[in-house]
């Protein structure tokens, strides 16, 4: 096989060589150009000019001068197209003169937007499954790559653990260091989260939450160890604007197929284990079972009548006395919150307050409760009672 060049184009002389063959001399004879110069992409192909509809302007031609085929590639020094050389064949020796010349200055034109698109192509599918802070898959391709796991799984009978990771304490730092070191931040954690597992598949769900898969997944315990070893990982110190950072991290965990055999439900049963990890003091992992439903079915019915609550006057402020064994006397009373519900009458705190913390409640309760403390201790002022501490 020998060669002839012409401002970005060569064409190639097949000797003995069968037009179906075209692709393993091309291969041969750039291996070491391809090494050395950087054609990273795949070639676009034309191995038949003569049917080819992209050839149809010169096909007439390009017959007169026994071209046969031809084949683009792009030359990808450094990652970034610089230019693309177009290769023909054909099959006797080929004279280069003013009438090929324009069909090669066209086809490289052609073929350098045809990269074009394709390049710009490949990158809108790349920003349509990625996230594009982190560079991880994003929740639509979480979806589909679950649901593939999933039907693998069951085939096999193989066991796959759901991961949901929230970052606890970020929003503390986004909204003190700014949201550019938010998304630094972020970006270091999705380090951490790589590192530590690089045998799964791990995904951004959005904000601060992250999901991991883990595919033939072992025991509940070894999930839980790893899941563990997440959180000491994004507890670690870590540095940003000259400042030490130490994140926590709340874990929820499901299992296929004993919480799920789809991707929604899985997934809503890691994100209430989730809530139990958030509930129970946050930087910490919990497991789904399927007694949390029962409170997450509490809380999605009692956080929207505890806000009524609030606006309608139900809480009901209580007292304790506090007496001086030694004098024998009451010297003061701790305030007591009581939620006088409209069907479940009476309820303690604990059937209400760690809603109240998980919706944001707490404070509108406190001060609620303290401006009826301070009424009441008022009335008992003016009704010439003896003054008592509360």
């Amino acid at each position: 096989m020998a060669g002839q060049t012409f401002g970005g184009s060569c064409v190639v002389h097949l000797r003995g060589i069968p037009q179906t063959s075209v692709r393993a001399p091309l291969y041969t004879a750039l291996r070491a150009l391809r090494a050395s110069v950087g054609y990273d992409e795949a070639p676009i192909w034309c191995e038949h000019v003569a049917d080819d509809p992209r050839c149809a302007p010169w096909r007439h031609l390009l017959a007169t001068y026994n071209v046969v085929a031809c084949a683009v590639l792009p030359i990808v020094p450094g990652g970034d197209a610089q230019r693309a050389d177009l290769f023909w064949w054909s099959t006797e020796p080929t004279h280069i003169d003013t009438h090929l010349h324009h069909v090669f200055d066209t086809a490289v034109r052609k073929a350098a937007l045809a990269l074009e698109r394709r390049r710009f192509g490949d990158l809108l599918r790349y920003q349509a499954y990625h996230d594009q802070l982190t560079g991880l898959p994003n929740r639509y391709d979480f979806y589909l790559t679950l649901g593939r796991l999933l039907e693998a799984s069951h085939v096999t009978q193989g066991r796959v653990a759901l991961i949901f990771i929230d970052l606890d304490n970020f929003k503390h730092f986004n909204d003190t260091l700014g949201h550019p070191s938010g998304d630094e931040l972020l970006k270091l954690s999705a380090q951490r989260l790589i590192a530590c597992v690089e045998e799964a598949y791990l995904a951004r769900w959005g904000g601060d939450e992250f999901l991991c898969v883990w595919p033939q997944a072992p025991s509940q315990e070894h999930v839980v160890q790893q899941a563990q070893l997440i959180v000491a990982a994004l507890a670690a110190p870590l540095y940003l604007d000259g400042r030490e950072i130490a994140l926590q991290a709340s874990i929820g965990v499901s299992f296929y197929p004993e919480h799920g055999e789809d991707p929604f439900t899985l997934l809503k049963h890691a994100d209430t284990a989730l809530y139990q990890a958030k509930a129970h003091g946050r930087n910490r992992v919990s497991c789904f079972s399927p007694a949390m439903l029962e409170h997450a079915q509490r809380f999605v019915a009692l956080e929207p009548a505890l806000r009524r609550a609030i606006s309608n006057g139900e809480l009901i402020t209580y007292y304790q006395p506090q007496v001086d064994l030694a004098q024998g006397r009451v010297v003061g009373v701790e305030a007591l919150v009581r939620w006088q519900h409209p069907e479940q009458g009476l309820l303690l705190p604990g059937a209400f307050l760690s809603i109240a913390e998980a919706s944001g409640l707490l404070d509108s309760i406190g001060i609620q409760t303290l401006h009826s403390a301070c009424r009441d201790a008022t009335h008992w002022l003016t009704s010439k009672r003896r003054p008592l501490r509360i």
